[in-house]
């Protein structure tokens, strides 16, 4: 459509999904043309498409060992705490975290290790070796498949399965690449009563998380995390290098920060780290 105005808007459709080009002709009054084409390509992608992509970044950042430091405070209040820890991800059933009592993290100054092997996690005083030890399982009456239907990045098509998925986005959101999901449990569960996510498509990376619980037949914002910034390695994962995580009381919430610092990936780390006899 020829017109004299500088701006013409196309409003697309999910049918325009996908690869387009676009030319746009430019004439003078005696009709001496000019034009130029580009190409986009045009999101509108399934819930699917969306958790796979969050499910593949994770896939690339197993392996991997950083630095943690949590700094938090309650309601207004700063609480004057630091707590210096380093955590080693192997994959979901091998974690640990180790803590120290001082920033630079030397190996004498080690105060508590947790180690989580499957549903198995053990807290270990480094001086005397004693253990504590609990069950995640058994210890909140779960069973695995209710244990698989939490976790949206490793058992992600169980998760899917298990849920009412819906996409709350706005246009302007998904110009900017982010995606809001609403997530319902089918069937009741403990932990949660509805979930929301937020996450930047292109990363893959979730970049809110909201959980809420049922409380007097009313969902209830309990926890909150967000990612506020992270950083890209040569193998093109997407990892956070900042997080807030909010807890809400009715007494007031409890706000925590985690900086992370010097990670590294494809460490090569031994199963032993993850051995809580060793």
């Amino acid at each position: 459509t020829w017109s004299s105005s500088n701006t013409y808007i196309w409003q697309t459709s999910s049918a325009d999904k996908g690869a387009v080009s676009i030319t746009c002709e430019v004439k003078d009054p005696s009709s001496n043309l000019t034009s130029k084409t580009i190409s986009l390509r045009i999101l509108d992608p399934t819930i699917q498409e969306i958790l796979n992509k969050v499910a593949d970044n994770y896939a690339l950042i197993n392996d991997k060992k950083m630095d943690i430091t949590i700094t938090s405070k309650f309601s207004n209040d700063n609480l004057n705490l630091m707590i210096y820890t380093r955590q080693y991800f192997k994959k979901p059933d091998k974690q640990r975290t180790e803590t120290f009592s001082s920033p630079d993290r030397p190996e004498a100054n080690k105060t508590e290790i947790q180690i989580s092997v499957g549903t198995d996690t053990y807290l270990i005083d480094p001086k005397t070796k004693a253990r504590a030890h609990q069950n995640l399982a058994t210890e909140y009456s779960l069973t695995q498949a209710q244990l698989n239907q939490m976790d949206e990045v490793y058992q992600l098509q169980d998760f899917i399965n298990v849920h009412a998925i819906t996409r709350i986005d706005t246009p302007q959101d998904l110009a900017n690449g982010l995606v809001n999901l609403e997530i319902i449990p089918r069937a009741e569960l403990g932990f949660y009563s509805k979930l929301r996510f937020q996450i930047d498509y292109f990363k893959g990376l979730k970049t809110r998380s909201l959980t809420y619980i049922k409380e007097n037949n009313l969902d209830k914002l309990k926890e909150s995390i967000e990612i506020t910034d992270s950083v890209k390695f040569s193998n093109n994962a997407y990892l956070p290098t900042k997080q807030i995580k909010t807890l809400y009381f009715d007494e007031g919430n409890l706000m925590m920060t985690f900086d992370l610092v010097n990670t590294q990936i494809n460490t090569g780390l031994a199963d032993y780290l993850f051995d809580p006899e060793r």
